[in-house]
């Protein structure tokens, strides 16, 4: 007995899912359509959705589509021949060049030549060099003698302070002997300058005194003519008036007094010493060889 109530309690919850399970598998009729018109398992498809009557309207919108494509195929059909026929080529126009114009390159100097534009300057063409002063003699002639021995280049800045020291010692008769002959080699070199100066071309002189600028030196200065006459101002012949009457005073003093009272003094007063300055020109020019 109670394995029959044990069968029929198990039998009716499957009848009850199953059911359920029917009623969820089941389609749900769609709201848009009345309930009348709901499929069920008795209704056809057809008697469910029926087509559609083709009307005027429908017929006439698919007459007008198809003439829109046979009009588009004859378009694509004539573009397409159109497309065939080759197109006639343009002509290429050449660009035109501007020609540039060649750097005029400078005029080559006979005798002269250069290496990435500048000057070579040759031995022979070099100035001559510049000539020692007293002390400089005086000091190559104790240097020869042998009396700072042979030294090394290390000792060579000791040795020439000395020599300078002992050449502030000479007195000025025994200076006097050194200066005459630096005063002899400055004439030599005067003489030397005035004809190389003469016989160089101007670029290598250029050449010269840029690579002397350019180290630091100065120029070389064109040595006067010695036929040409030293010129006296009226101010030099009341300069030297002043000095003979102010001997006291110093070279630098008597000419800043003198240059003082030369500014104050009227022209009736400079008059003399403009009168005194054009008689020595004269007797300067009048002494100078024909």
């Amino acid at each position: 007995m109670f394995t029959v109530l044990r069968a029929r309690a198990s039998a009716a919850p499957r009848a009850v899912s199953r059911a359920s399970m029917a009623r969820i598998a089941s389609p749900v009729a769609p709201r848009l359509l009345p309930l009348s018109a709901s499929r069920t398992f008795a209704t056809s498809r057809a008697t469910l959705f029926p087509e559609k009557k083709s009307t005027e309207a429908d017929t006439k919108k698919s007459a007008s589509t198809v003439k829109k494509t046979k009009a588009k195929a004859a378009t694509t059909t004539k573009k397409t021949g159109e497309k065939a026929k080759p197109k006639p080529k343009k002509k290429v126009v050449a660009k035109k060049v501007k020609k540039v114009a060649p750097k005029k390159k400078k005029p080559a100097v006979a005798g002269i030549q250069t290496i990435k534009g500048r000057v070579v300057i040759p031995r022979t063409a070099r100035p001559p060099s510049r000539p020692a002063q007293g002390k400089g003699i005086y000091y190559k002639e104790q240097y020869a003698a042998g009396k700072y021995g042979q030294p090394s280049r290390a000792d060579l800045p000791a040795i020439l302070s000395k020599a300078m020291q002992e050449w502030s010692a000479l007195s000025e008769t025994e200076k006097a002997v050194y200066n005459g002959k630096a005063a002899v080699l400055k004439d030599q070199y005067q003489e030397e300058l005035r004809k190389w100066f003469a016989a160089t071309p101007s670029a290598i002189r250029q050449e010269v005194q840029r690579r002397l600028v350019s180290k630091g030196h100065k120029p070389i200065r064109r040595p006067r003519n010695p036929l040409r006459p030293r010129l006296v101002t009226p101010y030099i012949q009341f300069f030297v008036e002043f000095k003979r009457q102010n001997p006291q005073l110093t070279f630098s003093e008597c000419g800043t007094a003198a240059g003082a009272q030369w500014r104050s003094m009227s022209d009736s007063a400079r008059a003399p010493y403009g009168e005194a300055s054009k008689k020595e020109n004269t007797a300067r020019r009048a002494a100078l060889p024909a």
